[in-house]
């Protein structure tokens, strides 16, 4: 609760420093709807890419599981995650909550494998959004070096994680030898050895389908460039300047990458003072209030998550009360 308190106090006061600073006016939120078509089409995009990345962890969850894992359970339990995320205090609430759902479907899965899952969906994500960012940034690489030094630091550092994502896919595709004297050093680890290495097993697991891992990245990507041009489409009508598509998919997924770290609750504070500092290097004066419009979009529709959660309930109560008379 401390915790939560102190982070709440970083992101009110990020917050109110870009309002007293004149950066960040919350009657957008409202002007955003003056244009109800972008919007809501935006709105859907988001919500297609929610339900892309359910599937993706059902993929994942394929590695782990021999049970049958229904589509439309996943995607329910994925939006409750959404739900908790938002209202319970802590940065792995909601990934809990997910656990919790799927341990009644196979009995069998370790902690471990369940909690390994759900980093992999988020890491797959993450290296979707790398890939996009990073391959923009070789194609512009001429243009985006001779605007400035600073979205030239920005290029070279969407060019460094990029390098980073393909050595992390190296070692997730170790060969059998690497990974068995790998396994041997850390089971000599005394009393945490055999946790390590069985969480050494599970993460290799996932890269032993080689099939899961390409679609995977496959539906992230599809799922990110839903997430950036929903961004593009939402914003645009507010934006204070002339960008591009292609400006959205070079430097709103380092804007991203900052909201993932979990210094406030779905990026709050952090992520209006993150993209307000990007928007500047394209001369653009307001990407605190255009994160603050796609931030509330993100909000409403996690919270939306209360009627999976609901329903989820109800058939737990329904199959409770049929089970009795038996």
């Amino acid at each position: 609760m401390i915790k939560t308190i102190l982070k709440l106090s970083v992101a009110a006061g990020l917050l109110a420093y870009l309002v007293s600073n004149g950066k960040l006016d919350f009657k957008l939120i409202l002007k955003s709807l003056n244009n109800p078509v972008y919007y809501t089409l935006g709105f859907f995009m988001i919500l297609s890419q929610c339900t892309i990345n359910a599937i993706r962890w059902k993929m994942i969850l394929s590695t782990q599981t021999k049970e049958h894992v229904p589509s439309l359970f996943v995607i329910m339990i994925t939006w409750v995650g959404m739900f908790f995320n938002t209202v319970l205090p802590g940065a792995v609430s909601g990934d809990l909550v997910k656990m919790v759902y799927l341990k009644k479907i196979d009995e069998s899965l370790t902690k471990t494998s369940m909690f390994l899952t759900v980093l992999m969906d988020r890491i797959y994500g993450l290296i979707a959004l790398i890939l996009i960012t990073g391959i923009i940034s070789m194609a512009r690489y001429q243009y985006l070096s001779s605007i400035n030094g600073e979205v030239k630091n920005v290029v070279h550092l969407n060019l460094l994680l990029l390098i980073g994502v393909f050595l992390f896919i190296s070692t997730l595709f170790a060969s059998q030898k690497i990974q068995k004297s790998i396994i041997s050093l850390v089971n000599k680890v005394p009393k945490i050895g055999t946790q390590i290495s069985h969480l050494f097993e599970c993460f290799w697991a996932i890269g032993q389908n080689k099939s899961v891992f390409f679609k995977s990245i496959g539906i992230s990507i599809t799922g990110q460039i839903l997430g950036l041009s929903a961004f593009y489409i939402i914003t645009s009508p507010l934006i204070n300047g002339a960008v591009k598509i292609q400006d959205i998919y070079t430097f709103v997924p380092i804007g991203m990458i900052v909201t993932a770290i979990p210094l406030a609750p779905g990026g709050m504070g952090v992520g209006h003072v993150a993209f307000d500092k990007l928007f500047q290097f394209l001369q653009i004066n307001n990407g605190a209030d255009l994160f603050n419009v796609f931030w509330i979009t993100m909000l409403t529709i996690n919270l939306l998550g209360i009627f999976p959660y609901l329903i989820l309930g109800k058939k737990k109560v329904a199959h409770t009360d049929q089970a009795e008379p038996a």
